[in-house]
Parts: structure tokens; C-alpha cells; sequence
């Protein structure tokens, strides 16, 4: 017994199909979120607020500041300075800079310089890496300097922040 083998053949091309209907309830298409390309974002000003220290970590706080091109923003978050070493350290940090538009958190690392006298304080050039943003800035990506200080008057609890616009604190 000799066996043909079926092959289909389509009466139209395919660009002329028609398809079928689902049958049953509307389903629903699953569509892939649209990917943006990443937005650099190089943060530009300065934030002075208050230094809350324990220990090693430098709890910072800023109510009111302007950085470029963000706008008006608070800032929150912290700064970890070893307590033991020399005068020389390598320090660490996260903080989180908010407005009405979103937020955007970031990475703090480099080297600071612990002075010691009537009032003690540390100061030195660090950088600093985007790691999330919301709402408007999502997607955000950048990096840059960013020197840290006592603030342009020296004065125990203060801190500044400075993206870029001057050469780092004594």
C-alpha cells in the first residue's frame, strides 16, 4: 500500500488572509512597555543643611535648595566617615533629592579630609552616580563632582554640597 502525504496549499497569499475572530470573551493583547533612551542628567548648584552625626554616619538634611536643572529641591540622606583612621578617609553615602517633579537618588563615594580642632569637620572631592529617578527625571542617568564641606562659614552641624561650582573646601 503506497501512502501520499497531504500538503496544504493556501488558495490566497497571505497577505490577503483573513483571520478569525477569538471566540469566547475579549482577550487582551499584551503590549511591551516602551523603552526611552536614558536622560543624562548633570546635576549643577549648591545645598548647605545641617549635619547630624553619630558615630560614623553623617546624617544630612536640607530644606531648601537649587540644583540645576532640577530646580528648587530638599535633600535627605546620609554620609558614612569612618570615626577611626587618619586624617585621610574614604567615605560613602546615599541621598535622595526631591521636588514636586520626583525624586532622584544618589551615590556619594571619594576621599575626605578630617581636620580636628575647636570645631572638627571634613571636607574633600567626592563623585556622584545617579541610581533612580521618578516621575519626570525617571530613566535619569549621570555622574559628576561633587565636594563636600562644613559650609562657607565654619560652624558645627552645617554641611555643603557642591556640584560643580568651586574648587573644594580647606
Amino acid at each position: 500500500m503506497k501512502r501520499h502525504a497531504f500538503i496544504p496549499s493556501s488558495p490566497a497569499p497571505l497577505e490577503e488572509r483573513v483571520a478569525l475572530s477569538p471566540v469566547g470573551p475579549a482577550s487582551t493583547v499584551a503590549t511591551a512597555p516602551v523603552l526611552t533612551q536614558a536622560q543624562s542628567l548633570n546635576l549643577y548648584g549648591i545645598v548647605l543643611g545641617r549635619d547630624t552625626t553619630v558615630g560614623s554616619m553623617h546624617k544630612l538634611q536640607a530644606a531648601s535648595a537649587t540644583l540645576s536643572p532640577l530646580g528648587r529641591v530638599s535633600l535627605k540622606g546620609f554620609l558614612a566617615i569612618p570615626s577611626r583612621g587618619g586624617e585621610n578617609r574614604l567615605v560613602h553615602g546615599l541621598v535622595t533629592i526631591s521636588n514636586l517633579q520626583g525624586t532622584v537618588t544618589i551615590s556619594l563615594k571619594g576621599m575626605v579630609t578630617v581636620y580636628r580642632g575647636p570645631i572638627s569637620f571634613a571636607s574633600g572631592s567626592l563623585t556622584y552616580k545617579i541610581d533612580s529617578a521618578t516621575k519626570a527625571d525617571h530613566g535619569a542617568k549621570g555622574t559628576g563632582p561633587v565636594s563636600y564641606g562644613p559650609g562657607p562659614v565654619l560652624q558645627a552641624g552645617r554641611f555643603l554640597l557642591d556640584f560643580g561650582n568651586y574648587p573644594p573646601p580647606p
